[in-house]
């Protein structure tokens, strides 16, 4: 339900210029819309003391380009790897997740008039890698 999640900056007309005076920063707001996401997970026990899991996640994105400052992704696919080893009143847990997020490319638009000013971003060829450990023990 991210429209009901924006974010709103304020002009600031007492920014600080590095070469001196002031400096007005423009009010910059974001325009998230909800997207649709899934994830499907499957866990097997191998024995009593493993187990293991494999899960795969999509979240639709909202096109190539854009023009929120805070839209980064164009969507995202993951794919998560996990284990788990239990030994008496030892667990040891971990996991291992990949992403790769959808190019988007941001044009800056003026806050007040709504006219494209020129400044462009473009987000590419990124990816997300998450690796986890836990060692625990019950007593």
């Amino acid at each position: 339900d991210w429209d009901t999640a924006q974010i709103a900056i304020p002009q600031n007309t007492a920014g600080i210029n590095p070469a001196g005076g002031t400096l007005t920063v423009d009010a910059v707001g974001s325009s998230f819309s909800s997207r649709t996401a899934y994830s499907l997970g499957v866990g097997r026990k191998l024995t009593d003391d493993i187990s293991i899991l494999g899960s795969y996640s999509s979240e639709d994105g909202s096109g190539a380009t854009s023009n929120d400052p805070f839209t980064l992704t164009d969507g995202s696919q993951t794919l998560g790897l996990g284990a788990r080893y239990t030994r008496d009143n030892m667990t040891i847990s971990g996991g291992y997740s990949y992403t790769k997020v959808g190019d988007v490319a941001v044009t800056h638009l003026d806050a007040t008039t709504g006219v494209a000013t020129g400044l462009t971003s473009t987000y590419a060829d990124n990816k997300v890698t998450g690796l986890g450990l836990k060692i625990g023990f019950s007593f």
